[in-house]
C-alpha cells in the first residue's frame, strides 16, 4: 500500500511538472485556452446570476413600507446568503436590508 502511494505521488509529482513544461514553452497557447475556458464559464454563469438577481429583487420590492416589517420581510427571502444581499431604499435612502 505505501508503495502504491509512493507511485502515485510520484506520478502525480511527474505529470504537474509536464504541464509546468507545457505552460512554459507553450505560454501563448496556454494563455489563449485558459482565457477561452474562463470566458466560457463567465458566459454560463452571467445569465443565471441575473435570473437569480432580477428573481430576489422582484420578490423583494413586495416588502411592507414600515422598516421594521421590510427587515422581517427581507430575512425570509429565498436566495440571500453570504455572498448575496439587498437594500430597500426609499427616498434616496436605505431603510431595509438583508
Amino acid at each position: 500500500m505505501v508503495v502504491l502511494l509512493g507511485v502515485l505521488f510520484v506520478l502525480t509529482g511527474i505529470w504537474q511538472q509536464l504541464t509546468l513544461n507545457r505552460i512554459d514553452t507553450h505560454f501563448d497557447e496556454w494563455s489563449a485556452a485558459a482565457v477561452r475556458r474562463g470566458e466560457a464559464s463567465t458566459a454560463r454563469a452571467l445569465p443565471i446570476a441575473a435570473a437569480r438577481v432580477r428573481q430576489l429583487a422582484t420578490k423583494a420590492l413586495d416588502a411592507p413600507a414600515s422598516a421594521s416589517e421590510g427587515f422581517r420581510y427581507l430575512a425570509t427571502l429565498d436566495g440571500i446568503d453570504a455572498r448575496t444581499s439587498v437594500v430597500l431604499y426609499r427616498n434616496g435612502l436605505p431603510v431595509s436590508w438583508a
